[in-house]
């Protein structure tokens, strides 16, 4: 039997975008704007922190750049039983974080991190 490949769909719904809680397409500019407070409002970058934070992510942030002087791990995992993955001192990572509600940072000093979120406007 020959191979036959799916339908190719030429209009997807929403052309493959995020969808707005009123079924409108988004078509912002994406990363033209950047953020360097989280959701909360209530943690502005440069933000010392001890121990584990918690950083709620905005809601139309793409993505996180963060990085810090001293070695830390980031993760998903509320309770924390998982590492995530370690940041390297003086490292600078940016990665996506589109629909994650919260990241955890764990470190065991005290210590400033730095971060900014791009955002989809």
């Amino acid at each position: 039997m020959a191979y036959t490949p799916d339908k190719l769909e030429t209009d997807p719904p929403f052309g493959n975008l995020p969808i707005s809680g009123q079924e409108t397409k988004m078509t912002s500019v994406i990363g033209s704007n950047i953020q360097t407070v989280d959701a909360a409002l209530t943690n502005p970058s440069p933000l010392t922190i001890s121990g584990n934070f918690s950083l709620n992510i905005p809601t139309k942030a793409l993505q996180l750049t963060i990085w810090a002087g001293t070695t830390f791990s980031i993760t998903e995992d509320s309770a924390r039983t998982a590492v995530g993955f370690n940041v390297p001192a003086n490292f600078v990572l940016t990665f996506g974080c589109f629909r994650q509600p919260t990241l955890y940072i764990n470190t065991g000093s005290s210590f400033a991190v730095n971060y900014y979120f791009t955002m989809l406007n």
